[in-house]
């Protein structure tokens, strides 16, 4: 499986590739990524997105509600993202 961010221009970010796992199969359908992506500006987001049952993200310790954070250049390494789908579940993130 290929995590893949996209941009509203259809601009593609690939995030993680991952192999012999059940992320995003019929079985298990939830999962989240983030990526740097780099603005048409020139400006540098962090962007973390889950799929539809993804009810809550955490990026650096901050509770997000929804699917889709959006962080302006963050200082340092990538944030570290968590996320949980509705069920209360812990979902696979691809960074």
């Amino acid at each position: 499986m290929r995590g893949v961010l996209l941009d509203s221009r259809g601009a593609a970010t690939r995030t993680r590739t991952v192999s012999g796992g059940w992320d995003c199969s019929r079985l298990r359908r939830d999962v989240a990524a983030g990526a740097w992506w780099k603005a048409p500006s020139g400006k540098r987001y962090y962007v973390a997105a889950g799929s539809r049952r993804v009810v809550r993200l955490t990026v650096s310790g901050r509770r997000m509600a929804g699917r889709l954070v959006v962080l302006k250049r963050p200082s340092g390494a990538a944030p570290q993202v968590t996320a949980v789908n509705e069920n209360g579940g812990k979902v696979t993130v691809l960074r």
